[in-house]
């Protein structure tokens, strides 16, 4: 993959991390989901994670094969109340990143990471927890560990 390899030649990035994708607001945007706080303290109204996939994603979701180099960002926001009966995005709790990358072969050729609040460095998966992001994503195996689809 073209940024990784670029990162790696230039010291920046461990061998086996996932990078930070800088400009993802841009990618196509994919959808929205929210979820229920489950025991969330700091988020009574639950949370909003906006998908967005690169070129080389969305190439994947319309082939069914995904290259290397495809990036799928799940954006996640507190949800705050706005006015009796709508919400807002609140402060961002976090930034999922998924990056089709062959030094990830272990987890299915995928490498997975989560970077803390608005941090381009603080890292909640890192090289701790790969597995337990994959084993998420083995229940959709046959879609080659991916979730989100296409709308028709």
């Amino acid at each position: 993959m073209i940024i990784s390899t670029a990162l790696l030649a230039a010291g920046g990035l461990k061998a086996a991390e996932v990078p930070y994708p800088a400009g993802y607001q841009d990618w196509r945007h994919l959808g929205s989901v929210t979820s229920h706080p489950q025991n969330r303290p700091d988020a009574p109204a639950g949370l909003i994670h906006h998908i967005y996939a690169n070129e080389k994603a969305m190439e994947g979701l319309r082939t069914g094969t995904f290259p290397e180099g495809a990036m799928f960002v799940a954006d996640w926001f507190l949800l705050k109340e706005k006015y009796p009966g709508s919400f807002d995005e609140g402060t961002r709790d976090r930034t999922d990143v998924m990056i089709k990358d062959a030094r990830f072969g272990p987890t299915g050729g995928w490498g997975f990471d989560q970077f803390a609040k608005d941090s381009r460095e603080i890292r909640n998966v890192g090289g701790k927890m790969p597995n337990q992001c994959f084993q998420c994503h083995t229940k959709v195996k046959g879609r080659d560990y991916v979730f989100t689809t296409l709308r028709p």
